[in-house]
């Protein structure tokens, strides 16, 4: 097993590597704003991140949504979409930071509930406490 990432970019990249995914960004869902992509997009350069990060905050705001007026008090802990060959799976961190983890993967490869939960165990590391940078 690996340390842990020290930044959140080498979280990203970490998360990208261990699903074997086209793709990982995190975003934070008050703003739509793309805060990390990993650096290895496989996506091509024709996507526009940031337009599709808006769109994943719709979906991500939508289903938090939908669960509050369903359920009252439930917390939506992951979302997933299967578009053509892809796995579109939306992680919400568990702190109040109002920040997701968006990952593509390829669905002939992956089995979704493993996914799912490596998902949740790897974005942990997204919440992990950093070292400061501030020399005292």
């Amino acid at each position: 097993m690996s340390l842990p990432p020290t930044t959140r970019q080498a979280a990203i990249e970490h998360i990208r590597l261990e699903l074997g995914a086209a793709i990982v960004c995190l975003v934070d869902s008050s703003t739509a704003m793309l805060l990390e992509v990993s650096p290895k997009d496989r996506r091509g350069a024709s996507a526009d991140l940031d337009v599709i990060a808006v769109g994943c905050t719709d979906v991500v705001r939508s289903q938090q949504n939908l669960v509050a007026a369903m359920a009252g008090t439930a917390v939506v802990e992951d979302i997933m979409v299967a578009v053509g060959d892809e796995f579109h799976v939306f992680h919400p961190l568990r702190d109040d930071s109002g920040h997701f983890v968006w990952a593509v993967v390829d669905s002939d490869r992956h089995n979704l509930a493993l996914t799912r939960r490596l998902m949740q165990r790897l974005s942990e590391s997204l919440l992990a406490p950093r070292p400061s940078m501030v020399a005292s």
